[in-house]
């Protein structure tokens, strides 16, 4: 079966490890002895009313279900999925006709279309979300030039879709805005469901070409007395693609592009929204590796996060992907497709919000819970990290399939100074540096199968002693077919990102 998800060709696995620091070498003549709390816990079936997330476990996409869950494949640029944070919107389909446009990554049927959408009010329709009716249109691509933005050009394909001709998913529970394009009101936390709408077409579905853009438009077509109001979400801006999304009203060719509102956060600027194009049912099930180190950028609305027990400092180290504000968190897209660390791995949808293998979530930021992944099991112990003085750890690592004259590269971060990231360079004082990204790109070579011991280059410390008998730091090792680039541009934060 043909992947079209030019993401899952990227191996990596991470470990973020909390170890426990005795202060004084106490236990360790040559310096101080550490033992783990490993990282982070994956979750099994997860229904968590509470906290505004109703997910049910993943299971390999059936045709009658026709669900689409992060991480299966598609066959567009990539699934602009929807914005869940504090930026997020639903803009108001009730009296114009919404647009985006996206281009095709592989020549073939539309089978599947997964679109976002929220109620004003949550005022749901009279009989349930899954009672409407819509017209989806593919229309062709008018390219922008130097006077005019780009836009719909001719209809190549529609249908309408009655009930029962497609099924509806609830999503999660959270404020989200209600944006009106025609008049530029915005309701801020003007709704809380969530749905997502799963339409599949076995008859006559438009055939696509590889390379083309194409621009999607979804219709509510509206009874009279209708007193709901549909809005279609959001994308984060991280996944947004090419041109502004567009409303115009039905007969006209003219089209608006849309913009973030006055007064929010993204005034004036570009907006799209969430859905994605798939080709088929197919037997992906969306489960990937994230880390477990707790991240403030996460996607509960203005939930910030501690970096250590009984400490104020915020916590920016990057664990969760499917956040709107970066950096963003590394993400292992097949996690037992090539090599991993250690000998397990537990997997999980998100860092901190969907389906995870393990009893909860890696992260749960509104109890500040992380450390809470099963499968850290890739870091020898114990650790020996002498104050100034050079040391090397030991790691192991299982390899499933060799790559022949390709190598991988192992990253680990280390968070000297305790402040919550994994950006600084300390000095000691004879002036040796001991950066927090510790081992920088060390290469091993991955021409064979099965779990091997592997020891890191040398790397200084910054250790100090301290009269804290616990003295917890963040490590993240990491092993990827990618070498990590520092950005030329400092970002709190960046230091433990990547590769993805």
């Amino acid at each position: 079966m043909k992947k079209s998800n030019p993401q899952a060709a990227f191996p990596f696995l991470l470990v973020a490890v909390l170890i426990m620091v005795f202060g004084g070498g106490l236990f360790a003549s040559i310096g101080n002895r550490i033992i783990t709390e490993l990282t982070s816990t994956k979750i099994s079936s997860l229904d968590m009313a509470s906290s505004g997330i109703y997910i049910t476990k993943p299971q390999p996409q059936d045709p009658t279900s026709c669900d689409w869950r992060p991480g299966q494949d598609h066959k567009m640029h990539w699934p602009q999925l929807p914005d869940f944070g504090t930026t997020g919107m639903d803009v108001d389909m009730s009296q114009a006709i919404l647009a985006d446009d996206f281009k095709c990554t592989a020549t073939g049927p539309i089978h599947d279309i997964h679109f976002w959408a929220s109620f004003a009010n949550d005022i749901l329709p009279i009989n349930e979300p899954n009672s409407l009716t819509f017209q989806i249109t593919i229309y062709s691509d008018v390219p922008a030039t130097s006077q005019m933005w780009s836009m719909p050009g001719n209809v190549l394909w529609s249908k309408i879709f009655i009930p029962g001709d497609y099924n509806v998913r609830k999503m999660v529970n959270r404020p989200s805005d209600f944006f009106d394009p025609l008049t530029l009101l915005n309701l801020p936390d003007n709704h809380k469901l969530a749905f997502q709408y799963n339409f599949c077409i076995e008859n006559d579905p438009f055939i696509q070409t590889e390379g083309t853009v194409y621009w999607l438009s979804i219709k509510e077509i509206r009874n009279d007395n209708d007193i709901h109001k549909l809005g279609w979400k959001t994308t984060t801006k991280k996944l947004r693609w090419n041109d502004k999304a567009i409303y115009k009203f039905a007969g006209t060719s003219f089209s608006i592009p849309i913009e973030y509102p006055k007064g929010h956060i993204f005034e004036g600027q570009p907006l799209d929204l969430a859905f994605v194009i798939t080709e088929d049912s197919q037997d992906s099930d969306g489960l990937h590796d994230l880390g477990d180190a707790p991240d403030s950028t996460n996607t509960f609305p203005s939930v910030s996060m501690l970096a250590y027990p009984d400490t104020n400092t915020p916590a920016n180290f990057p664990t969760v992907f499917w956040s709107n504000f970066g950096p963003y968190g590394p993400i292992h897209w097949q996690p037992q497709q090539w090599f991993y660390l250690g000998r397990d791995v537990s997997f999980e949808s998100g860092a901190d919000f969907g389906y995870d293998e393990d009893i909860n979530n890696n992260l749960y930021p509104p109890n500040d819970f992380s450390n809470r992944d099963r499968a850290d099991d890739g870091l020898k112990l114990p650790l020996v990290l002498p104050h100034c003085q050079e040391t090397s750890l030991q790691f192991s690592a299982t390899f499933v399939n060799p790559l022949i004259n390709e190598s991988a590269y192992v990253n680990v971060w280390c968070d000297w100074n305790r402040d919550g990231d994994w950006d600084d360079t300390m000095s000691c004082p004879d002036n040796n540096q001991a950066p927090e990204w510790a081992v920088q790109n060390a290469s091993i070579n991955i021409n064979f199968t099965g779990t091997v011991d592997f020891n890191t280059p040398s790397f200084m410390c910054w250790n100090p002693q301290t009269n804290n008998e616990s003295n917890p730091m963040w490590l993240r090792i990491t092993i990827s077919e990618k070498r990590w680039i520092m950005p030329t541009t400092p970002i709190t934060g960046i230091g433990g990102s990547g590769p993805v």
